[in-house]
């Protein structure tokens, strides 16, 4: 995410990645596609070229009034969404899920679709099994890796390094009960 004009797209499964393929394809810019080696359910209905196309839309609205937004990249989408479920029924919170798959694309959009998408009065986790360069922009709270990798199977890497529901969960814990907002 550091190299000017390249777009980067971490797609949560392969409805995403279809997107994310026809997008780059079609753009006259530089793109990347980053793609795990792990097996990720299908957590979206159907090709989404358009929502892809932002970079960053709601894939899981909140069951009750919104009071954390939870932003995801990549297989970490499925992560956030389980997550999200467990938040409501264990801490009584609604949460509301955004798939990231392309974040300098969601830069281009407006302010008022960005402010749609991840609203400035409501306190919002990052979550990427990757370095958190670039996400404080979006929330308050990140959890991602900022050290070099392991060699372990993909389940036991992630757990080590916190990508995780249980991490989520302590940090909605964290962060909703010191009432920390934007």
């Amino acid at each position: 995410r550091a190299i000017p004009n390249l777009d980067v797209f971490r797609p949560a499964d392969a409805n995403e990645t279809s997107s994310a393929w026809e997008i780059a394809v079609t753009h006259s810019g530089p793109s990347a596609m980053l793609l795990t080696r792990q097996d990720t359910p299908v957590i979206t209905d159907a090709k989404n070229t358009d929502s892809v196309s932002k970079g960053a839309y709601i894939i899981r609205e909140s069951t009750t009034e919104n009071a954390l937004t939870i932003i995801a990249t990549g297989s970490e989408v499925a992560v956030a969404c389980k997550a999200a479920e467990e938040i409501e029924q264990e801490l009584s919170f609604g949460v509301c899920v955004v798939s990231m798959p392309c974040m300098e694309r969601f830069e281009r959009q407006t302010v008022e679709y960005q402010q749609s998408i991840i609203s400035p009065t409501v306190p919002s986790i990052s979550i990427e099994a990757g370095s958190t360069f670039g996400w404080n922009k979006w929330a308050e709270m990140t959890i991602g890796i900022d050290t070099f990798g392991t060699s372990a199977p993909g389940d036991i890497a992630l757990t080590e390094f916190g990508i995780s529901t249980k991490t989520l969960l302590e940090a909605a814990n964290s962060l909703l009960k010191n009432g920390d907002k934007k």
